[in-house]
């Protein structure tokens, strides 16, 4: 026995490439034949033999396997590894449909892996997507599973670069495929993404129908194993989304129960990528609801996940979390930075997804601190990226935002001001988000109450109060009946 390393590898390199090859096999083949339950834990070793045994189809195989067990695992750094260590072998094999699917297969796992390790909108990612993209027609696999990933990863890049139509057009594509088909868990998915992109091009009673069908569809014991093919449980993902949508279509409780149900979904995945994923979108609906402890709970828990595993997106999503939960607990300044720590984080994966509503939650800490003019100037650089990006899903808020930030300077203009709100009204009706609405016309009344114009102020926050049949212990819902009070 040569227990040194370094005259393990002096040994080993001298025999000759035949003799040592013909090693490699004895050993993979012993591996295979007599420790089974090795070579399902650890495929890894047996593809690392396979490849020295210049055997390239086997260990492609082997290489294959350890990167779709690392990726169930969240092990997203070593599945990358595992995954181009089966590509660089490709070329060993003869040019066939066979060598193409095998290719096929390994890039779809591979964009799973890269984009929740380094990002859905890394720029890794889209070479590897459109070669699986050229390899779907290649093959014939149009309808497959691969297929369905493929188009999947696609949107997924375009939601995470802020490219919110493009998302919408690929969602409808992806629907159309699923329902051209009989397996439910491509249509839960369709109409998950239809709901997201319809909800963040500003469309919520749209969207809600969608959520809502796709969560009406999850089965968990049926749908957990898709949890690798789509990078998270399908069914938690529409959960969480359908909580979002069911806010603000003015229905607190019932999106609470589905955050809820998310997040046990989530937990008892077992999968690190889900939870994080679940974590930080329950932590965005409490937001909207002002729960600051149920967003520090989820912010805090999203961002040790994610540091701990590696998950770049949710470890910058989750520190703006925590960045606004610090600035309304008294601690503005460090949660301002930190809100700017998440931004860079998050920017620096190529995600923009979010862009103009985290930029709001940094308007509203600057607020809170004084810093008015900055302020402003975020909310203006959140519109244009709005604008810019196709996510509209936040203007009704960016614009009330500005109109509280202009009621602030040291010379306030209340014209501005009123517009603003206006604008933000209008917008949220358009929209069907009544949690935004309310929120609107709650800043509005506020300033026709400093103005004198008591009547006119009851009248219009009495109808969008009337209409909520839930949620009354919400903050916004308490204030606007503190308000209709002092209107009386």
């Amino acid at each position: 026995m040569f227990k040194h390393a370094l005259v393990q590898d002096t040994a080993y390199s001298t025999l000759l490439r035949r003799p040592r090859q013909a090693l490699h096999r004895r050993i993979a083949e012993a591996l295979e034949q007599e420790f089974p339950a090795l070579v399902e834990t650890q495929p890894e070793i047996v593809a690392h033999h396979f490849g020295e045994a210049a055997i390239a189809e086997k260990a492609i195989a082997y290489w294959h396997l350890a990167g779709k067990l690392s990726v169930a695992k969240s092990a997203v750094r070593e599945a990358i590894s595992q995954l181009r260590r089966g590509l660089s072998l490709l070329g060993g094999l003869p040019e066939s449909r066979e060598r193409n699917q095998l290719e096929l297969d390994i890039h779809v796992t591979l964009g799973l892996a890269l984009m929740g390790g380094k990002g859905w909108a890394d720029p890794e990612v889209v070479p590897v997507l459109e070669r699986a993209q050229r390899l779907v027609a290649e093959t014939a696999a149009v309808g497959t599973p691969q297929h369905f990933s493929v188009l999947y990863g696609l949107c997924g890049f375009s939601f995470v670069a802020g490219k919110a139509e493009a998302a919408r057009d690929q969602a409808n594509e992806f629907l159309s495929f699923a329902e051209s088909g009989t397996a439910s868990a491509p249509l839960l998915v369709g109409h998950r993404l239809l709901g997201c992109a319809i909800m963040e091009c500003g469309d919520y009673r749209g969207a809600l129908p969608h959520l809502e069908l796709a969560v009406s569809l999850y089965r968990p014991e049926e749908h957990r194993e898709f949890t690798a093919r789509y990078s998270q449980d399908i069914g938690v993902s529409a959960l969480v989304y359908l909580s979002w949508a069911l806010w603000h279509c003015g229905y607190p409780d019932r999106s609470a129960r589905a955050a809820v149900r998310g997040l046990e979904y989530g937990r008892e995945s077992g999968h690190a990528f889900t939870l994080a994923y679940a974590l930080w979108h329950i932590g965005m609906k409490a937001l909207f609801a002002r729960h600051v402890a149920e967003a520090e709970a989820c912010g805090n828990e999203c961002v040790a996940l994610a540091d701990e595993h590696g998950f770049p997106v949710w470890a910058g999503y989750g520190r703006i979390v925590q960045g606004w939960v610090a600035a309304h607990n008294d601690n503005t300044t460090a949660g301002i930075a930190l809100i700017r720590e998440g931004l860079a984080r998050t920017e620096a994966t190529g995600a923009r997804r979010f862009g103009p509503c985290c930029l709001g939650l940094l308007a509203e800490a600057l607020a809170l601190v004084g810093e008015i003019d900055e302020g402003i100037s975020v909310v203006d650089e959140a519109l244009a990226t709005s604008v810019a990006s196709g996510q509209k899903w936040t203007d009704a808020e960016l614009h009330r935002l500005r109109g509280e930030l202009v009621s602030q300077l040291p010379r306030p203009d209340p014209v501005q001001a009123e517009a603003s709100f206006r604008t933000a009204l209008a917008i949220a009706r358009a929209q069907g988000t009544r949690g935004y609405e309310l929120r609107a016309v709650t800043s509005l009344v506020r300033l026709w109450g400093k103005q004198g114009r008591r009547a006119e102020a009851r009248d219009l926050l009495a109808p969008v109060y009337g209409w909520f049949t839930e949620g009354f212990d919400t903050a916004d819902l308490k204030e606007a009946k503190g308000l209709l009070n002092e209107l009386r």
